[in-house]
């Protein structure tokens, strides 16, 4: 990937993230970062909306990434909450734990529309920066033969929802309303002025296209 070499900033970021989609957006921004894993428990709690379980939970992975490293310069940590509204109430979806609960996700998305947050927190030993992002996404309908032939690929199983708006095989969604790298699980657009803020010289999202096409076709 042809990546933009940036000014250099006064902080070192550390991605405290195990997405491998995570990674790769933020590396479309020219941005040199190291990585650590976090890992805490990321249930919701009864009763809460995706706004607040996808801020809480990324404010949870914040303070575990910044005990491991209390004197890094910058730390950046992200959750993505999808979740489907009925009759009132909000029904958030993790990842599918098997082929059963995947079938039920699908079944219960296609055709409907639901909301996709992000949360992501920047701070720096002075400052902290926290946003929550939504995307509203509809998901088309799909085949039996559809859902059977994905069940049978580890495409995912690793992802909230349990499936990805890149994949160009499946090709799910319908329709988006909002940013689609926040359906991918950074939002670029919010984070490149949090960035700023920080003292990161980025350049325009359309200049960066080159670098972000790829990611967002599924190559």
């Amino acid at each position: 990937m042809n990546v933009h070499s940036l000014p250099p900033s006064p902080f070192s970021l550390l991605l405290a993230s195990k997405s491998p989609r995570r990674r790769e957006l933020l590396t479309a921004l020219g941005i040199p970062f190291d990585v650590l894993a976090a890992p805490i428990e990321e249930e919701p709690l009864p009763a809460e909306n995706p706004q607040t379980a996808a801020l809480r939970i990324c404010l949870e992975k914040h303070r575990a990434a910044r005990a491991l490293q209390p004197k890094h310069s910058l730390i950046l940590t992200a959750d993505t909450v999808v979740s489907l509204c009925a009759a009132g109430s909000w029904r958030i979806f993790g990842k599918p734990a098997d082929e059963e609960e995947l079938r039920c996700m699908l079944h219960s998305l296609a055709g409907r529309e639901h909301l996709v947050c992000t949360a992501f927190t920047l701070s720096s030993l002075r400052m902290m920066r926290s946003q929550v992002v939504a995307s509203r996404v509809w998901l088309r309908d799909f085949t039996e033969a559809e859902i059977q032939a994905y069940c049978a690929s580890d495409v995912p199983y690793d992802k909230a929802g349990g499936y990805a708006i890149q994949d160009m095989d499946l090709q799910p969604v319908a329709k988006l309303v909002g940013s689609y790298s926040n359906v991918m699980g950074l939002p670029l657009e919010a984070l490149t002025f949090a960035l700023r803020a920080f003292g990161f010289t980025i350049p325009l999202l359309q200049e960066l296209q080159h670098n972000l096409s790829p990611l967002m076709d599924g190559t």
